[in-house]
């Protein structure tokens, strides 16, 4: 959960439900453009990207084939 002195845009949690969002509307996209894209608007780091798919996929909302990522 956030604290009140974080910056809710760069939480995991909101960052995960941007992936979401993307992946919605462009369906199943490389996980380096997803990273690249991600990077460029939201600033994040590769390892916040590490754990927002983490995230994402342990929750069985995701799946990786291929070098894809793609909403279950």
């Amino acid at each position: 959960m956030p604290t009140k002195h974080e910056d809710i845009r760069k939480n995991s949690m909101v960052l995960g439900a941007n992936v979401i969002s993307y992946l919605k509307s462009y369906g199943g996209e490389n996980i380096e453009t997803l990273f690249q894209s991600l990077k460029q608007k939201a600033g994040i780091s590769l390892d916040q990207y590490g754990d927002i798919v983490t995230i994402l996929w342990l929750g069985n909302i995701i799946t990786i084939k291929e070098h894809r990522i793609h909403l279950r």
